[in-house]
């Protein structure tokens, strides 16, 4: 089961099962080791829409490494510079180079 399938369901203690990947932020709340960025938010407000309910945090503090973030575009994922060679160079209008 992939990371995405398995946070996506519901169970008892998610982060038991990749736990070596985890580590508490100052906020108590579970933070990926080798993460490229992390933002560690407190909660700013509540909405319910639905059966869902959105999160509005405020950015406590903020950490990123120099590795190139990845991106996921049209069932793909890479860098920038990967998925930007993979796009359909524009077409010139009239008169431009």
């Amino acid at each position: 089961m992939s990371w995405p399938r398995h946070f996506a369901r519901t169970a008892a203690d998610k982060f038991e099962r990749f736990a070596e990947a985890f580590e508490l932020g100052s906020n108590e709340c579970p933070r990926l080791v080798d993460s490229v960025a992390t933002f560690e938010c407190s909660t700013y407000s509540r909405h319910q829409e639905g059966d869902h309910t959105i999160l509005r945090g405020r950015v406590e503090r903020f950490s990123r490494t120099g590795t190139p973030p990845l991106l996921f575009r049209s069932g793909q994922m890479g860098s920038l510079w990967e998925l930007a060679e993979t796009l359909a160079r524009p077409q010139s209008r009239s008169g431009e180079p």
